[in-house]
């Protein structure tokens, strides 16, 4: 190899497209070179092995994606144990929410472990490569403060403590509750005495609360414009002021200070179903998926004939109370009006759950949370993460791992919201007829 390269990326071709993705940001963020095997392919290496064998020797760290595949993959388990006896530093990288198998655990249970998803984690991963690496983290960059003063006293840290008070005492914070990647959340006593959960504007990896405020980190101003992301999520939440529907999520009050934006809604006891299947450890059975569906479908039917495209549809965003029998569809970080440009809004998605026009900045619609609802099915149904449209392209049907207690029907439905050609994609309506036949 001509280049030096800092760190040495193993995965599964499985999860390639979203691998590149998780390349891309670890380059970013840490200003290493990251080697995946595709570069030996791609350079022309006469032995595929020894382009793995030099690519390790080379790199001081090794991140293992760990998938479904993955950890069952001999040829990637043996580029782990390389590394580890090489004494390279070795993180094992959680990136599609599957449990590790019995042998898994029992070889590599030790070793640093994190989940992608957990932004927390994936920042720490960040600092601990720049470390390994010698390198300095991102200079201190003069930032422009436009937030409203903090009311007193005014706090620091990533969250609110317990105790806190937000719209001049109206509601007093009790404790954190889940969060995502765009908000903290906390359970809060009104004024009134009900119980609330209020949700606050804060991105992890780019903003930090000094004396009060949430502003941008030092030295990453020219990574995000906050306003930009403020201003959105002001308009998107004011959106949930005006839904009424029992699997939607309504807001009740949507206010700014302390520099950010905040959503109050009513308490609902449950959990998201990414958590649920994370600590159960199994799929859902065909006809508790099949209930559930129904319920999301009627969600979308709503928000689509209200123009409204949530664009962010996965189990890590439906609520689903104690019973598995009710749903509620959450977190309009994303959302957009249909055929409304607005530079405002900002570009993101999850991987593995957009579709390539949301990905490629296309041509998005109804269709587009089609798409991830049919991936939202699959992953409940398999515990996998979901194709990538591309290998859904090569590979047709054979991209789709279905165990076999999931039915020809459910199969057919799953590859119908799922297919690239969006043009091809079935509606909400019409998924529901087929989950109900």
């Amino acid at each position: 190899m001509d280049k030096k390269y800092d760190v040495f990326i193993s995965y599964s071709r499985t999860n390639l497209e979203q691998v590149k993705d998780i390349k891309a940001l670890v380059e970013q963020q840490t200003e290493a070179r990251c080697w995946m095997d595709l570069e030996g392919i791609e350079s022309g290496v006469p032995r595929f092995t020894t382009a793995i064998i030099d690519g390790i020797k080379e790199c001081q760290v090794l991140l293992f994606m760990r998938s479904a595949q993955s950890q069952r993959s001999e040829f990637a388990l043996r580029e782990l144990n390389f590394a580890s006896k090489r004494g390279k530093k070795v993180v094992i990288v959680n990136v599609d929410n599957s449990p590790m198998t019995d042998e898994f655990e029992f070889l590599y249970g030790l070793t640093d472990t994190i989940e992608w998803e957990n932004l927390p984690q994936r920042e720490k991963l960040f600092r601990d490569v720049r470390r390994w690496l010698n390198k300095a983290d991102k200079p201190a960059k003069q930032q422009r403060d436009t937030a409203k003063p903090a009311v007193q006293p005014a706090y620091s840290g990533d969250l609110l403590p317990e105790g806190a008070s937000i719209n001049g005492g109206k509601y007093i914070i009790k404790k954190v509750l889940p969060s995502s990647a765009y908000y903290n959340s906390y359970l809060a006593n009104e004024a009134g005495g009900c119980q609330m959960v209020v949700k606050e504007f804060f991105i992890k990896d780019y903003t930090e609360r000094v004396n009060g405020i949430v502003k941008v980190k030092d030295g990453y101003g020219d990574d995000i414009d906050i306003d930009k992301w403020k201003k959105a999520i002001f308009k998107h939440w004011g959106w949930q002021l005006h839904f009424s529907h029992p699997n939607v999520e309504s807001l009740t009050e949507v206010f700014q200070e302390n520099g950010t934006v905040y959503g109050v809604k009513n308490y609902i006891e449950g959990e998201d179903l990414w958590s649920y299947l994370r600590r159960t450890g199994r799929p859902l059975d065909e006809n508790r998926v099949r209930k559930i569906g129904i319920q999301l479908m009627n969600a979308l039917s709503y928000l689509h004939k209200a123009s409204i495209l949530h664009l962010d549809i996965k189990p890590g965003n439906i609520m689903i109370d104690r019973d598995l029998s009710k749903i509620c569809l959450i977190d309009f970080d994303i959302c957009r009006k249909m055929d409304e440009h607005d530079e405002s809004d900002p570009l993101a998605y999850s991987a593995g759950y957009a579709p390539i026009e949301q990905i490629g900045n296309g041509r998005i619609g109804p269709h587009t949370d089609i798409y991830a609802a049919g991936a939202t099915f699959y992953n409940l149904l398999t515990l996998l993460a979901p194709p990538s449209t591309m290998d859904i392209a090569d590979d047709g049907e054979k991209a789709f791992k279905f165990p076999s207690n999931v039915s020809r029907p459910m199969r057919d439905l799953i590859q119908k919201m799922m297919t690239p050609n969006r043009l091809h994609r079935i509606t909400a309506e019409e998924v529901i007829r087929l989950l109900q036949s």
